[in-house]
């Protein structure tokens, strides 16, 4: 069984500790929000458009990590889609 931070719990969208909201409890932890990313440390989540902007959002300053991939496509999506 995966432990849960108590500081973590509002991440989880739960705002009151009871064994009913513990039971719908999956997994790990997950943002509010899909689209945003979860920084590496846990807790802490930001849009998706700041992953890889060049400017750490994290406080682990993962964002800005692993990012030649994703700065790939993002190129690749801005060509395919740029009117000449």
């Amino acid at each position: 069984m995966k432990k849960i931070s108590l500081k973590n719990l509002r991440v989880l969208g739960i705002k009151e500790l009871s064994r009913e909201n513990l039971k719908n409890v999956t997994g790990g932890m997950q943002c509010p929000n899909q689209s945003d990313f979860m920084c590496a440390s846990g807790g802490t989540c930001i849009p998706a458009e700041y992953r890889c902007d060049g400017v750490p959002h994290c406080p682990d300053r993962s964002d800005e990590v692993g990012c030649d991939e994703i700065l790939r496509k993002k190129k690749l999506i801005l060509k395919t889609t740029s009117v000449i």
